[in-house]
Order: C-alpha cells, then sequence, then structure tokens
C-alpha cells in the first residue's frame, strides 16, 4: 500500500467515505463461491439466522455458505445490513440506500463488499427483508 495512507492501518474515524475524484486501478480479482452450484440469491431463507435491528442498522446474520476470495486469502459471509440513506457517498452525492455484504477470515479480518442502491422498480429480495 501507498505509504501516505498509514492512517487506514492507525486511525479511528475511517467512514463514512467520500468517493470523490475517483481514479481507476487494477484491483485484484474476487472470486466468490457459491455452495451447492445455487445462482447467486439476494436472500437465501434456509441461511439466514434472522435480522437484527441493532439501533444503527437493520443487519440480517448468514450462515449460507457463500465464501470470496481475494488474492489467496477466503472470506465467509457472515452478515449483510443496510444504511439508508447510504453511509458513503460519490462526490458528495448519497444514495438512497447502501448494502454491506461482511466476510469474515479465518485469522477474524475483515472483507466488506458495499453496494450503492438507486431507485426503481420494488425488488422481491428486498421485501422479503
Amino acid at each position: 500500500m501507498n505509504a501516505e495512507w498509514g492512517l487506514c492501518a492507525e486511525g479511528r474515524q475511517q467512514s463514512p467515505v467520500d468517493l470523490g475524484n475517483a481514479v481507476e486501478i487494477e484491483l485484484p480479482a474476487a472470486d466468490i463461491q457459491i455452495p451447492n452450484g445455487r445462482v447467486v440469491e439476494m436472500l437465501n431463507q434456509a441461511g439466514v439466522i434472522g435480522p437484527l435491528d441493532n439501533g444503527h442498522t437493520i443487519q440480517v446474520n448468514a450462515k449460507t455458505g457463500e465464501v470470496m476470495t481475494v488474492g489467496n486469502k477466503a472470506y465467509a459471509l457472515i452478515q449483510f445490513h443496510f444504511h439508508a440513506p447510504s453511509e458513503h457517498t460519490i462526490d458528495g452525492e448519497h444514495f438512497p440506500m447502501e448494502m454491506h455484504y461482511v466476510h469474515q477470515a479465518e485469522d477474524g479480518t475483515l472483507a466488506v463488499v458495499g453496494v450503492l442502491f438507486e431507485e426503481g422498480s420494488r425488488n422481491p429480495s428486498i421485501d422479503l427483508l
């Protein structure tokens, strides 16, 4: 990593982030393994432990078996949660909603994938929540 980003390892105020003046860079591929050859589902009812309103967000703890690999490190999906409006911004602009897929490796480190939502037609998977 760039030495100028040292605060990321030491800092205590890392979120929210405004993604402004983005520059395209090449990142390592993230490979997502879906168990039993299933297609990707927004919500797999069989693996959901239950929704939790933690006072900050609605969180769904999951043991669905999805694994994301970044480089040589595997991260299992442990939960996902929502922010409305979005926690992060692009050029200072919030989105109506943001979803974070939280993955954890065996050593306890986390990898989070954030998805920004735009308003559109109803989504039956979101309606389940």
